[in-house]
């Protein structure tokens, strides 16, 4: 994990009246896995919508590693919902970023069917989005994220609609394909559980404004499996991060 792939500093975003975040300061290195964690309402998504250029802070810098020639090529952001087309095939909306950046449809599509079976989608090529599972869906739409070629993933609560077993398993199936492709993340979760389980360090942030109030390495050996939730170790991250969370939220 050589040098910083994004850094924020003195981040302070309002909304007319309303504060929403102020003097925020995080990075993200090469190959990490980095989450933000708080209340609703602490700016989380606001972040996101700063990193991505979609809105602009009234102070503070935003610095993105210049691996590629222009911004929106070096992040990817996957939204809570999957945003796959209805009318299009499985194959196809998976396709999108390489048709989008000029590839052939054709070289698009083999390319995609070579990494199907690695996001479990094989033989689910030509189904619609209707004809899918909420898990299938949201892999579909991480699948898309991945083939973006980005140097910053940014998923914004990917699993947060999916009922607790099928959320489980798309957490244990996201590390192996993150420690498979390398890719730098930036994750937001609600679940203290999940940020532990999939995060080399976590930022937490306070209610309105957002501000950071913890920032807290998570140094449990990888490659991570299910057990490790159980262990002594993860439950005294639980510990800090519920206690972190108790003292800097409204609703304590």
């Amino acid at each position: 994990m050589d040098g910083y792939v994004l850094q924020l500093k003195n981040i302070k975003k309002s909304y007319g009246e309303l504060e929403v975040l102020e003097d925020i300061n995080l990075e993200v290195k090469q190959g990490e896995f980095v989450t933000l964690l708080g209340p609703s309402g602490s700016g989380k998504s606001t972040i996101f919508r700063i990193i991505t250029n979609l809105t602009q802070p009234e102070q503070g810098l935003v610095s993105i590693t210049p691996n590629k020639s222009e911004q929106n090529q070096r992040i990817a952001y996957m939204p809570q919902k999957d945003t796959l087309l209805p009318w299009k095939q499985l194959i196809d909306n998976i396709a999108l970023p390489l048709i989008i950046k000029g590839e052939d449809k054709h070289k698009a599509r083999q390319t995609v069917r070579t990494m199907m079976k690695t996001f479990g989608l094989e033989g689910f090529e030509s189904y619609y989005p209707n004809q899918l599972s909420g898990g299938m869906k949201q892999r579909a739409a991480l699948m898309r994220t991945f083939l973006t070629d980005s140097d910053l993933m940014l998923l914004d609560e990917p699993f947060a609609s999916l009922d607790a077993i099928t959320r489980t398993n798309l957490q244990e199936w996201l590390l192996g394909v993150w420690q498979q492709f390398e890719r730098s993340v930036l994750f937001i979760t609600h679940s203290i559980e999940e940020a532990i389980y999939l995060s080399d360090r976590i930022y937490v942030l306070s209610s309105q404004p957002g501000q950071i109030v913890l920032s807290l390495p998570i140094t449990i050996e990888r490659p991570r499996d299910l057990s490790v939730m159980t262990s002594p170790e993860f439950n005294q991250y639980r510990d800090i991060l519920y206690k972190t969370l108790r003292e800097n939220s409204y609703d304590q």
